[in-house]
């Protein structure tokens, strides 16, 4: 019963706020949804945790800006969203989790603005998993990314940020265009 549930809730892809007609959802058209959180989590079966909506398989999104109102983005919100390009998270001074899952198999997905997320702490198992990210600037207060976070992109480098306590194992496993990681500020990563 538990596998026919999930495979129906699948079968449809869902848009918590409709883009424009350029495929772009503002800051201000979250803010205006009172939108707060984006996909939630829901726990099934000996604890799992299964895709929540938000904007999962939005074939129409192509790009989001993540307003100051958003806290949490939970897990595989923006999953296997195929169009989606780019995000920006320049305003998104609140946003303190990204949850697991949370933008894996956005297979188009060039690029991430996280200038703003200033008390982001936790990215979650392999969130940014099968995305065509190149680069990336992690913000400074990140804490923990956890495992598989970056494996299969396209990164080919990495900096990790001063206040970083744990690399969860495979973070940038099978990145096969990552040459180099720096770890030189990293001064409290414990593992």
């Amino acid at each position: 019963l538990v596998v026919f549930l999930i495979l129906l809730h699948h079968a449809h892809s869902y848009c918590m706020v409709t883009p424009d007609a350029n495929g772009h959802v503002s800051a201000e058209m979250l803010s205006n949804a009172s939108v707060t959180t984006i996909g939630t989590s829901a726990t099934w079966y000996q604890g799992y945790t299964y895709l929540s909506t938000g904007f999962y398989q939005c074939s129409t999104l192509k790009s989001i800006e993540i307003s100051a109102d958003i806290t949490l983005i939970g897990y595989g919100a923006f999953y296997q969203n195929t169009a989606l390009i780019s995000v920006d998270f320049s305003n998104a001074t609140a946003l303190e989790t990204i949850g697991s899952f949370a933008f894996s198999s956005t297979t188009a997905l060039t690029s991430v603005d996280f200038s703003g997320a200033t008390n982001l702490t936790s990215i979650g198992r392999y969130t940014f998993e099968y995305t065509a990210l190149k680069s990336v600037t992690l913000p400074d207060g990140l804490e923990t990314i956890k495992a598989g976070a970056f494996s299969r992109t396209a990164l080919t480098s990495v900096t990790i940020p001063g206040n970083v306590i744990s690399i969860g194992s495979t973070a940038f496993s099978s990145a096969t265009a990552l040459k180099s990681v720096d770890f030189s500020g990293a001064t409290v990563l414990k593992t």
